[in-house]
């Protein structure tokens, strides 16, 4: 279904979403209660001030049946496309100029039917973060339109495909409309929003939804109450368009705390009646969301009585979720009224203050006994935590029930901060499922978890003390299968890999037993003392040697030189309380490798490349800004680089920094394009580079050939693939250059030489190194 809003000069109507389901990004899940608490009484002094004059306006709202329109006249048209379960993507159509852009496009089919019902083109995408529910679509879209990504300047590296980086304040022209980029960060840490002020329209992603706000992720409270302070600022007659269709869950809660709202209570019939008819109840306004929203009415009374607030709370204490749930005591839970609350209410808030809460309700007496223990209850947690739809224990065998469940992943994992394993676990799940939808012979090579014993073997026989993400990592996985029977062909490693020439690498993650052995006689073999702490955790199984050490005292992960110089994985200012089994701030480099790893294959940055029918993890980026991409009379030509520290010496003078790069090059099926004519192929001729280190031009290259090939293209056909590498003085370099082709082919000519752009790729010393 999709509905559309013309965005003109009318009256105007108000909604927005959220919902309390499985979806990861935003859902309010288990620290939502004190997440409110905390928005809720430390908004006080931001937001006390405005609210005073909305609490005698809020009744002056009316309800209308049409969707949201400005008061100011716009050409700006908007469509609503149901995504996933829960999201929306909406399509910007300027009436003027046919011009066509899309925000937050989670899948892309469906945005593609709508454009194609409509006989539209797309030249914008808009991303308001970087979450996949929110980008996912980006590439496909990209290749099928050739649309322009717009997104965050401060996640330029994690939105797919992004060829324009914005920062707050920025202006940005979408077809003659004005657009103001504003920051507004918490959810994640590069949100942004999309301001049409000519069309009084937001586009807020998930930092506001109607009667709510989007779950803490990378931000703080401090900047989630910031952004929706600078949100509450615009004209009440503001349309909001948010990221998904959560209102009526939402409407439930907000009721639950202030039932007498009766501007609430109307809006909550209206959006109950929209949901009946699977109708969207988006777009909301400013005007709804001041009246009705408990994120945005911090001074009212009636809703810090109904959370129990006390007037001193401090923000950030009851915003920490571990510190918050203990401080739940009996008496605050009747102070809550939790007795005297309806069963959806009672259902509703103990699904928001999490399983420990729960478990201390259910002390207070039989009824809440009795509605702590539902398993509807329990599988919320379990998939809030655990991430798991069916109750199953921590070796994967069934459990009897949901509560059951949960039981038994706390009594396995005991020993360690609980967010701790939920990291952990969900790093693995992402991982999992990436492989196996991308990869499924190297997901086959991933092994049964660890045993206690097993990580005290190898404690004891290498002398050293793992660091507490180390250790789950490997409670949930035993590294991969090297055995024959997989079919081990050096080609599946988690990790993935490159090649040069005759330089050939695939990263494993190994089992502990291979941990054991290769340590030993790695440090044997460079001569490292065993009072280092280095332990082996990675290494590539075919002809070439390279390993990645783990420091079991500060957590660091390294790789070696070809001098036998030690180079950090992993940014150092992100490894922290490595064996502190207390608080949640524990992150060694293994944790966040696998994270960072991870994250690159589900945005595409890195993927699967099968060549001479053997499938493996490509190392080389493919898509910008580290990959570039030209094309030039049909013929598109991409180029990325990897760090090859293993070959690389740092300590020569000038020093090495060796790079692989990747050169990828096709024609498009329309073929090769010269003076209006098309020909169906076209063949190289010769290169030409320009190599770059700091800025300045070190090298230009002319020759025949690339490698001693002369490729023939043919239309639509699949990338000729080649790489190369390159050693540079520095840790910043570039190469840019161009082709020349002959259409049709060198012995059979069709027409005049013609020169292909290669853009300019990097190659740099990397933040992470794989």
């Amino acid at each position: 279904m999709q509905a559309i809003s013309k965005v003109s000069s009318a009256a105007s109507f108000l909604r927005c979403s959220r919902k309390l389901a499985s979806q990861p990004c935003v859902r309010p899940c288990v620290r939502q209660l004190h997440l409110r608490k905390g928005l809720v009484s430390g908004a006080m002094k931001l937001f006390s001030s405005p609210l005073r004059t909305l609490r005698g306006a809020g009744k002056s709202v009316r309800f209308s049946r049409f969707c949201s329109v400005s008061n100011v006249s716009s050409s700006l048209q908007i469509e609503l496309v149901p995504c996933l379960a829960d999201n929306y993507a909406y399509i910007l159509h300027d009436e003027d100029t046919g011009t066509v852009g899309v925000v937050d496009p989670s899948e892309a089919v469906p945005v593609m039917d709508a454009l194609q019902k409509n006989s539209r083109n797309l030249t914008y995408i808009l991303n308001t973060h970087h979450h996949y529910d929110h980008t996912g679509g980006n590439l496909e879209l990209k290749d099928r339109y050739g649309a322009k990504v717009i997104g965050s300047a401060v996640d330029r590296d994690r939105i797919p495909g992004i060829d324009v980086a914005l920062k707050d304040g920025d202006k940005w022209m979408f077809a003659g409309h004005e657009v103001h980029v504003m920051e507004t960060p918490g959810h994640t840490r590069g949100h942004i929003s999309f301001y049409f002020p000519g069309a009084r329209a937001i586009f807020t992603g998930d930092t506001l939804f109607s009667l709510s706000c989007g779950k803490l992720f990378e931000g703080t409270p401090e900047q989630m109450l910031a952004s929706l302070q600078r949100i509450i600022a615009l004209p009440d007659d503001t349309s909001v368009y948010c990221g998904h269709e959560y209102t009526l869950s939402n409407s439930k809660f907000a009721l639950s705390i202030e039932p007498t709202n009766e501007v609430l209570q109307s809006y909550a019939a209206y959006v109950a009646e929209l949901r009946n008819k699977k109708l969207p109840t988006i777009p909301t306004t400013m005007k709804m969301e001041k009246a009705c929203n408990p994120f945005l009415r911090a001074g009212n009374t009636d809703i810090r009585r109904a959370l129990g607030i006390p007037e001193t709370a401090d923000e950030a204490e009851a915003l920490e979720p571990t510190k918050a749930t203990e401080k739940m005591s009996l008496s605050e839970t009747k102070a809550m009224g939790l007795e005297d609350a309806g069963d959806l209410i009672l259902h509703i808030v103990l699904s928001k203050i999490g399983p420990e809460s729960t478990a201390r309700v259910a002390c207070v007496s039989k009824r809440l006994k009795v509605s702590a223990s539902e398993e509807s209850l329990w599988s919320i947690f379990c998939s809030n935590d655990l991430n798991i739809s069916t109750p199953l224990d921590p070796h994967g065998d069934p459990a009897p029930s949901f509560k059951r469940a949960y039981q038994l992943w706390r009594e396995s994992f005991r020993m360690y901060p609980w967010n701790l394993v939920k990291r952990v676990r969900l790093c693995w799940d992402k991982l999992k499922l990436w492989l196996i939808l991308n990869f499924p012979e190297a997901k086959a090579t991933l092994r049964k978890g660890a045993t206690e014993d097993d990580l005290q073997e190898l404690e004891t026989s290498l002398k050293v003390k793992l660091p507490l993400p180390t250790r789950l990592l490997y409670r949930f996985v035993d590294g991969q299968e090297l055995s024959s029977s997989n079919g081990l062909d050096g080609s599946l490693g988690l990790i993935g890999g490159y090649s040069a020439y005759s330089h050939d690498v695939n990263v494993y993650l190994l089992p502990l037993k291979e941990v054991i052995r290769e340590t030993k006689e790695t440090m044997l073999h460079l001569g490292f003392s065993s009072r280092l702490n280095l332990i082996v955790m990675a290494a590539s199984v075919v002809a070439s040697l390279k390993i990645f050490l783990l420091d079991c005292t500060n957590g660091q992960l390294f790789t070696g030189t070809s001098n036998r110089q030690l180079l950090p994985c992993v940014p150092d200012s992100l490894v922290r309380s490595v064996h502190d089994i207390n608080g949640d701030l524990q992150q060694d480099a293994m944790l966040l490798w696998l994270e960072e790893h991870g994250r690159r294959l589900q945005t595409g940055t890195i993927k699967v490349r099968e060549q001479y029918n053997v499938k493996s993890i490509s190392l080389f980026p493919e898509i910008p800004p580290l990959c570039s991409v030209a094309v030039t009379n049909g013929v598109q030509v991409r180029a990325s680089s990897v760090f090859i520290p293993e070959i690389s010496n740092l300590r020569d003078q000038p020093p090495a920094y060796w790079y692989a790069y990747s050169i990828r090059m096709s024609l498009m099926p329309e073929g090769c394009i010269l003076n209006g004519t098309h020909h169906s192929s076209c063949q190289l001729y010769w290169r030409r580079w320009v190599i770059r280190a700091d800025n300045e031009a070190i090298d230009n290259v002319n020759g025949e050939a690339v490698i001693g090939k002369y490729p023939l293209l043919q239309a639509g056909e699949e990338e000729f693939v080649y790489e190369s590498c390159s050693s540079f003085p520095t840790t910043a370099g570039s190469i840019e250059g161009s082709f020349t082709f002959v259409p049709g082919s060198l012995r059979d000519p069709k027409g005049s030489q013609f020169e292909v752009k290669v853009a300019e790729f990097p190659l740099e010393l990397p933040d992470y190194i794989f």
